[in-house]
């Protein structure tokens, strides 16, 4: 029997990361997301972000710190996240206006995990409007 591969639509699971006031090369706060009981397996960030001042070339990094076995993965409170816990990076332009960008398609682990950015561009955030959301989706055969 020949099967089709087919993606589930898309679902909006909100905001997973709020990124005010994350001063040049340092880290947000980690924030919760509980995938054990969705277990989405495939999911798209997008980050909308206004900076102050324009910021010079650089980056919002993302990355996902799994709980396996009640215990969080390195990168909390200033300890660098694990190479492995990297999903993406928003690439930001020389703007002070709203930028909304995505990262490529990643998957979740089917668990409670934290999200966390790094922000690697040369400004600051402006507001509690700057946020990474979560848009999930999944994988059938028919």
């Amino acid at each position: 029997m020949a099967y089709t591969e087919k993606f589930t639509a898309v679902t909006n699971r909100g905001t997973v990361l709020t990124l005010n006031a994350v001063a040049n090369n340092a880290e947000s706060n980690p924030q919760a997301y509980d995938n054990s009981s969705n277990r989405d397996r495939f999911a798209v960030a997008e980050l909308n972000v206004t900076f102050a001042i324009a910021p010079g070339p650089g980056s919002i990094d993302l990355y996902i710190l799994p709980n396996l076995g009640g215990n969080f993965m390195d990168g909390a409170f200033g300890v660098a996240p694990a190479p492995a816990c990297y999903v993406g990076s928003f690439p930001v332009r020389a703007v002070a206006t709203l930028q909304r960008i995505c990262t490529p398609r990643f998957e979740l682990p089917p668990t409670n995990m934290n999200f966390l950015a790094i922000n690697n561009a040369t400004g600051q955030p402006t507001d509690a409007a700057c946020v990474v959301k979560l848009h999930t989706f999944n994988r059938t055969l028919v």
